[in-house]
Parts: structure tokens; C-alpha cells; sequence
């Protein structure tokens, strides 16, 4: 919103505040040590700061970029060093759909920020040939765990796909994508947490 040319708001540094103010207590956690690998928000913060420093890098004060880089840099470090399956083979196991292409997305936006380019090929290798292929033709996945996730469980895991190919253009989430379309959430949530019908039982327990 603040660097679209399109945008109502664009320029309007009350949105950069903002936006700092979210990332100052995101990115700050990783700082300390804390939510490491958390799902929420771990590729829009780290998207949000590859755009910032990309496009208004004189906007980051010294302090904030050091800080900023070191949260990612744990990240990412914590994320990859946890699941050599998934980063360091091309092996279709060990994927929790809608969990690792988050921190994928966020290593991936993350490395791309630091100039990390072994990292962010990790990241980008691990969803264009793992986790994408792994969305089947009947719409399941090869899913370790405890039983074949669809990727319409989670309503998570097809809206990042969507924003894997539409930033990427990568053609194996396009695919991915596609495969979903004849499947729907059926069971929402007040929260909007949406799933497929199969989880209802344990799924509501908790929310």
C-alpha cells in the first residue's frame, strides 16, 4: 500500500510507521530468540522488509536494518536447519503443507533481503519441487504425519500458493492451484479459520 503507485495511500509515511511498528515486534522475537520458525506472518514480514529495503532504503534508520537482518538471519538459520528433508533433498516427505510454505516464503523473501542467494534457492527449491508437486491430482498430498492432508484443509495453504505464483511465476504452484479448484472449505469458523470436513472433529476441539 505505501509503495503501489496505484495506492490511495501511497507515500503516506503513517503506513510505513505502521508497518514498522509490526515489524519492529515481529522481527524483534527472532532477535530474541523467540518464535522461531512461528507460522504467522513469518513471509509477509520478511516480504515487507525485502520490499522496503529494496525500494526506500534510506526509509530504514542504521538501527533498524541491523536489527531487522539479524531476525531474519535466525530465522532462517532456525528454518532450514530443522528439516534437512524438505531443504536439502528433493525427497517428497516431511511436508506440513500449510506450515513450511510459510517459513519456505519467508526464508526464501528473507535471503533475498540479506542477499542470501544459497538460502533463498533452498527455499525456492523446496516449494517449486517438493511441497507444490506434492498437491495431487485428486486433490490430496503425499503428507507425513498422519494421514493425507488435502490442500483444502487449510484455507493457509491455498492462498500461499496463489501469492507463491503470482510473486514467482512459478508454474508448479499455478498447478498446484488448479488442482484445488473443484474442492471447497466447508466449515468456517466465527474467526474465519476455514478447513475441509475430514478435520472438523479434532480441529473445533481446539478453536
Amino acid at each position: 500500500a505505501y509503495l503501489a503507485p496505484n495506492s490511495p495511500v501511497a507515500g503516506d509515511t503513517a503506513y510505513r510507521d505502521r508497518l514498522f511498528v509490526l515489524l519492529d515486534y515481529h522481527i524483534g522475537r527472532w532477535v530474541e530468540g523467540i518464535a522461531l520458525g512461528e507460522i504467522a506472518f513469518t513471509w509477509e514480514a520478511s516480504y515487507a522488509f525485502a520490499l522496503m529495503k529494496h525500494h526506500r532504503p534510506d526509509e530504514i534508520s542504521a538501527e533498524r536494518l541491523a536489527t531487522y537482518e539479524e531476525g531474519i538471519r535466525r530465522n532462517i538459520d532456525w528454518i532450514l536447519s530443522r528439516n534437512g528433508l524438505l531443504y536439502d533433498s528433493d525427497l517428497q516427505a516431511n511436508v506440513w503443507l500449510n506450515g513450511d510454505i510459510r517459513m519456505a516464503m519467508g526464508t526464501y523473501w528473507g535471503a533475498l533481503a540479506l542477499g542470501d542467494a544459497v538460502s533463498a534457492e533452498k527455499a525456492r527449491a523446496a516449494i517449486d519441487n517438493v511441497i507444490t508437486p506434492c498437491v495431487l491430482a485428486d486433490g490430496g498430498t503425499n503428507y507425513v504425519g498422519f494421514w493425507t492432508e488435502a490442500p483444502t484443509y487449510h484455507d493457509e495453504s491455498v492462498r500461499c500458493l496463489i501469492w507463491w505464483w503470482k510473486l514467482t511465476g512459478s508454474a508448479s504452484a499455478k498447478e498446484a492451484v488448479e488442482k484445488t479448484l473443484r474442492y471447497a472449505l466447508v466449515a468456517n469458523e466465527p474467526s474465519r479459520f476455514s478447513e475441509q470436513s475430514s478435520s472438523i472433529p479434532y480441529k473445533h476441539m481446539y478453536n
